[in-house]
C-alpha cells in the first residue's frame, strides 16, 4: 500500500467524527441515519448526507477506512490531491442520488401495493 494522501486522511477523520457519537448513544445515530418516512414525509433530506458517514459499528467503520486507504491511494497518486477532491465530489452527487432514487422507487413501490390492498 502506497502512501495514504491528505483527502483521505480528512474523510477519515469526518467518518470516526460522525460515528463514534451514535457508537455511544443510539438517538444521535438514529437523527442522521437514513429513515425513508423522515426523508419523505418530514423532508429530512439531511440524511441523505449525514448517513454516508456514519457506520453501526467499530467493525463496519475500520473495514470501510481500511477498503478506502486501499482505493483511495491510487486514486490520490494518480489524480493528485486537487483533482482526487473533485473525483470524491462527484461521487458523493452520485451517492445522494442514489440513496435519492432508492427511497423514491421503495416509497413508489410502496404506495403501489397499498393501493392494491
Amino acid at each position: 500500500m502506497t502512501e495514504v494522501g491528505i483527502t483521505t486522511l480528512i474523510i477519515i477523520f469526518v467518518n470516526v467524527l460522525c460515528s463514534y457519537p451514535g457508537f455511544k448513544d443510539h438517538s444521535y445515530f438514529e437523527d442522521y441515519a437514513v429513515d425513508i418516512h423522515r426523508i419523505i414525509v418530514r423532508k429530512e433530506y439531511k440524511r441523505l448526507v449525514t448517513s454516508g458517514f456514519f457506520h453501526v459499528s467499530w467493525l463496519h467503520l475500520i473495514l470501510n477506512m481500511i477498503t478506502l486507504c486501499l482505493f483511495s491511494a491510487g486514486v490520490e497518486l494518480q489524480l493528485g490531491a486537487r483533482n482526487s477532491c473533485s473525483f470524491i465530489s462527484q461521487a458523493w452527487q452520485e451517492a445522494i442520488s442514489s440513496h435519492y432514487l432508492s427511497i423514491v422507487t421503495v416509497a413508489t413501490t410502496v404506495q403501489l401495493v397499498l393501493q392494491v390492498w
